[in-house]
């Protein structure tokens, strides 16, 4: 069941959450190191939980 928190995020929200340039999420995406976007009527989003997840993976391995 998804979480009430669940939100499509676009690209410059996902940017500034991660604090990754746009080429550089896309090359992280086609190397299978970030999470992948989805297409929803012809725009990129992504999902909230996945790059959250990324984040926090991120952050344990810096730790």
């Amino acid at each position: 069941m998804m979480g009430a928190d669940l939100s499509l995020l676009p690209l410059r929200e996902v940017c500034a959450r991660v604090g990754l340039s746009a080429a550089t999420v896309y090359r992280m995406v086609a190397a299978g190191t970030f999470p992948a976007q989805y297409r929803v009527q012809g725009r990129s989003l992504w999902r909230s939980d996945e790059v959250g997840a990324w984040i926090e993976a991120q952050t344990r391995r810096a730790a």
